[in-house]
């Protein structure tokens, strides 16, 4: 099921610039929410479970250093400072855990080039036209759900 609410707060917007989509399913609910207005810093995930939680604050710092001219051949490409790492609070054999967990270094160019080689045939792609159908059909049906304000059925089990 999906239960959305997409907005327009900006005066100037001309696209949604506010959302707030839940994802249901068995025994898991999703949350996702994004705004333009959001002044203060928050977690960009948080991820609650029977087994402990996981908080991660910032983005991912391939975009910010594009804007300042770097280039993935830089040395430490993708790499996040340990302010932004997240933290986890878990138990592990009977022993409570709290922590920073290190983020792993991003690589928006592996992608590209998995499709390069996909294309080629010397790869099978990692992201497969199956997810990106599900993603822009849960897209859609998260703008139905706004607009007729109601949830919405996933209409495949695959989603």
């Amino acid at each position: 099921m999906v239960t959305a609410d997409l907005r327009t707060q900006r005066d100037f917007a001309q696209a949604v610039d506010n959302f707030d989509l839940t994802l249901h399913y068995d025994g898991l609910k999703v949350i996702l929410k994004g705004g333009m207005l959001v002044r203060g810093p928050e977690p960009h995930f948080i991820l609650h479970g029977s087994a402990g939680s996981f908080v991660k604050y910032g983005m991912d710092p391939q975009e910010e250093a594009l804007k300042r001219g770097l280039t993935p051949a830089e040395p430490g490409w993708g790499e996040e400072p340990k302010e932004h790492w997240g933290t986890l609070n878990t138990q592990i054999d009977g022993l409570h855990v709290e922590g920073r967990v290190e983020t792993l270094a991003g690589s928006y160019q592996a992608y590209y080039q998995n499709i390069a080689d996909a294309i080629a045939g010397r790869a099978e792609l990692e992201v497969k036209p199956e997810v990106a159908r599900d993603t822009i059909r849960i897209i859609e049906l998260a703008m139905q759900s706004s607009e007729q304000k109601c949830t919405l059925p996933l209409l495949s089990r695959s989603l």
